[in-house]
């Protein structure tokens, strides 16, 4: 809580001296920084802070759309910004209950990211819709997204991102009942995010596959491993 207090601060702070430089790409990622830590100061956002958030989401999109940069370079970066601010407002619009907003904004994230081929930010605004699709009980096609997901992060190299995707797949592949496809890919997730942080989530998954194969002593295996991981001061309210 205290670090989301200094990063709100930090954020202020940056709005505060935007105004003095003639700079598009700096005044959105000050407004694309108040709206995110915003969004993450508290786990149940008030409403002030709520339409505080939305409010810095919104006139970051509206500075990257609006300006008039004077080079390829800063169009790209403005534009890359703006599916960026997109991407990270869908989650707040879904989690207080705007889901026909939530599902406009990502939709329009992929689009403009795809329109000029960054593929770095494309990844998370398809994993963003995958689980939105997940959420409506449309596990098909979460799979075509979360399959999607999982390229891009290896065209894109970023191997914690890689091992995310391989879990997510996972996870909506047990949904559909293919627990054997989905226990290979936790497999590669837990592989692939050794050493890279905490593994907790991989090992929910991991439970959860080898639990529907009726390997029940490696299932509970991994559960424990799982508690561990989260630690006693952890969420277990997360854990089932």
């Amino acid at each position: 809580q205290s670090r989301s207090t200094e990063a709100v601060r930090a954020a202020q702070a940056a709005l505060a001296h935007v105004g003095q430089a003639d700079d598009h790409h700096a005044e959105a990622l000050a407004y694309f920084a108040w709206g995110t830590v915003s969004r993450f100061a508290n786990t149940a956002l008030p409403s002030d802070q709520y339409h505080a958030a939305r409010s810095a989401f919104e006139r970051a999109i509206q500075v990257c759309h609006t300006a008039t940069p004077a080079t390829a370079l800063q169009q790209h970066r403005l534009q890359s910004l703006e599916a960026e601010c997109r991407c990270m407002f869908t989650a707040l619009l879904a989690n207080h209950g705007d889901h026909a907003g939530a599902r406009t904004m990502i939709e329009q994230a992929i689009q403009l990211a795809r329109s000029i081929g960054n593929r770095y930010v494309e990844q998370p605004a398809i994993t963003a819709y995958a689980e939105m699709l997940e959420n409506e009980g449309q596990f098909e096609q979460a799979l075509r997204c979360r399959t999607e997901a999982l390229e891009i992060a290896r065209e894109t190299g970023v191997t914690k991102r890689e091992a995310f995707a391989h879990n997510n797949l996972a996870g909506v592949l047990i949904y559909l009942g293919l627990y054997e496809r989905a226990s290979l890919h936790a497999h590669e997730a837990l592989r692939l995010y050794d050493g890279l942080g905490n593994p907790w989530l991989i090992l929910q998954t991991l439970s959860w596959s080898a639990r529907y194969l009726d390997e029940y002593e490696e299932a509970l295996a991994y559960a424990r491993q799982c508690v561990e991981a989260v630690g006693p001061d952890g969420d277990h309210a997360c854990l089932s």
